[in-house]
């Protein structure tokens, strides 16, 4: 019985792979569609009203830049649209639709098979981006700005650097994606395996000394303390018990999943007879084996607060471009499903260990309290 609903699971998959990859445009098309309208027509979530009386006070001419903490990117872009004449609606309908364009644009760069990125997204991390609207326009510049990383040259480096300035000023934890412009994908860049092989290191021995940073920690919170005014300072004060297990286990998998995708990618293009096509692909994807195993630089901070996971989630598209791209070169059927298996329980991981704990203050808060939902009960 049990080799037959398995037998019936792959077959349905098989047909649902088929149909999507047959009207795959006019499926991404809908589910952008659909993202786009329920990110703007949410009126309630945990931090809408701290940006909606930011908005608001903005609009009645309140200067804004030196009495928040608030970065000053995002001030600007608010003040821009209130001089539109733009309410706070119309902000999130223009900053959204820019935003999901800027996605897109990178998502056409080098995917054929749009919805397979969309509905991994969709599953995470789309509710949170509706949430942390900050961190969801920060994160459409790095995705976008993360062709100019695929270049060597360094007129494409300054356009990477000014890009992540900009989200900087937006996000200020966006710095942590700067040391990314050392990554070269044409290069076996061995300082980053360095990298990783200490920061795994460092994690162990910051585990077994109660999470406290030997010797360097109060240099450390000073500094936080004072490039953030004390705003990021509960990150390093909150800790975590074990949720920091599940938050390893995230990146490993992010890991992992990546050095099967490239093993795979490699196997199905060997006999190709023009593989000059394929070489800007395979650099995007020699691109994001590294720049996931650089993220292992940061395992310290998501061992200490929940907070941190933003970190590797900032380049979950990323990642599901690569599967993406993987899933349509792979000839071998149950390969193919299996591998489609492994990146939707990928995503689910996310799902199920970052937001069902939270599932009145994220899905519900995003779904139920929304202007497309109670057109829709109608």
């Amino acid at each position: 019985m049990a080799a037959h609903a398995f037998t019936g699971l792959l077959n349905f998959l098989q047909f649902l792979f088929t149909f999507m990859k047959k009207h795959d445009k006019a499926i991404a098309m809908f589910i952008l569609l659909f993202m786009w309208l329920f990110f703007w027509g949410n009126t309630m979530n945990p931090d809408y009203g701290a940006y909606s009386n930011l908005y608001s006070k903005i609009q009645n001419g309140v200067p804004m830049l030196r009495n928040t903490s608030m970065e000053p990117g995002f001030i600007i872009m608010m003040k821009l649209s209130s001089l539109l004449g733009l309410n706070y609606r119309g902000f999130l309908i223009l900053i959204s639709l820019c935003c999901y364009l800027l996605i897109h644009s990178t998502v056409k760069l080098y995917c054929k098979n749009y919805s397979y990125v969309y509905l991994l997204y969709l599953v995470y991390p789309y509710f949170i981006d509706v949430i942390q609207i900050r961190n969801f326009i920060a994160m459409s510049i790095l995705i976008y700005s993360v062709r100019f990383l695929m270049n060597d040259g360094l007129y494409a480096t300054i356009k990477y650097i000014v890009l992540l300035l900009i989200t900087t000023s937006i996000h200020r934890m966006f710095i942590v994606y700067l040391p990314m412009i050392l990554i070269k994908p044409k290069n076996k860049n061995t300082f980053i395996y360095y990298l990783a092989i200490c920061s795994i290191l460092f994690s162990i021995i910051f585990l077994l000394n109660d999470k406290n940073i030997p010797i360097l920690g109060p240099y450390i919170e000073n500094f936080i303390g004072r490039i953030s005014n004390g705003r990021y300072l509960v990150y390093l004060e909150s800790k975590t018990n074990w949720g920091w297990i599940l938050f390893c286990y995230l990146q490993v998998s992010s890991f992992v999943m990546i050095v099967l995708s490239k093993i795979l990618y490699k196997r199905y293009t060997t006999n190709i007879l023009n593989p000059s096509h394929y070489d800007n692909i395979i650099k995007f994807i020699t691109l994001m084996y590294y720049v996931n195993l650089f993220l292992f630089v940061y395992m310290p901070f998501l061992i200490l607060n929940v907070n941190c996971t933003r970190i590797i989630r900032n380049i979950l598209i990323l990642n599901y471009m690569a599967f993406s791209i993987v899933s349509g070169i792979i000839k071998d059927r149950d390969v193919k499903i299996l591998y489609n298996l492994s990146a939707i329980t990928y995503a689910l991981s996310y799902f199920v260990i970052l937001v069902i704990p939270q599932t009145e203050d994220i899905i519900l808060s995003v779904i139920c309290n929304n202007i497309i939902y109670s057109i829709l009960q109608f």
